[in-house]
């Protein structure tokens, strides 16, 4: 149950990240068409904001895109370093979070029970989570066996299981800020060395 769970979850976001892709290309090719067959709005606009000679913006880019790399970069590595203490603050923050205000928290009592019933888990790490925090574990721990997994456990292993794909996602994503700024760098240095010539 809990793999069609996550089967229809990440169809739904594969179906959704589709459509937007699909939406920014209809949006890129409509702005390339309007730009080649109506240059004279192009140039009219660069001419009143003066986009050719501006480096403000794209220094800016340079500089956003830049910080979010090297924020990925730093969290890559501090996953890897800090694997188990991350593990363990998950685990703590379930059981604070969500066991410990489960009772007087009603959209954190529905999430818990709807991630309860779906998973097929119960608590944090096991049906004891709930005793420890002084409650009966709820109607939607299925069967509170010692066997029985914890939600949190459950879900901090299937991301285990799937870490290649969530590391073939990042690098993909940190090739294209690599290219985001080498391609930066390139029309900086374009726009300054326009400068210098005028």
């Amino acid at each position: 149950m809990a793999a069609s769970c996550g089967n229809k979850c990440v169809k739904s976001i594969f179906w959704l990240l589709n459509f937007l892709f699909f939406i920014l290309g209809a949006v890129i090719l409509g702005l390339s068409l309007w730009i080649r067959f109506d240059q004279s709005t192009v140039s009219k606009l660069a001419q009143s904001v003066n986009i050719d000679l501006n480096i403000v913006p794209m220094d800016t880019y340079f500089a956003c895109v830049l910080v979010l790399l090297i924020i990925e970069i730093v969290a890559i590595v501090l996953y890897f370093v800090n694997k188990t203490n991350l593990r363990d603050m998950f685990y703590s923050v379930w059981k604070t979070e969500l066991i410990g205000k489960y009772s007087s928290y009603q959209p954190i009592k529905d999430a818990v029970d709807k991630i309860q019933i779906g998973l097929h888990c119960c608590g944090a790490t096991g049906c004891t989570d709930w005793t420890l925090m002084g409650s009966l574990p709820p109607s939607s721990c299925t069967s509170c066996s010692p066997s029985m997994t914890g939600c949190a456990e459950l879900i901090w292993n299937v991301l285990e299981e799937n870490l290649i794909y969530v590391i073939i996602a990042l690098a993909i994503i940190l090739i294209i800020e690599v290219f985001a700024l080498i391609f930066g760098c390139i029309v900086i240095s374009g726009i300054k060395e326009k400068r210098a010539s005028e």
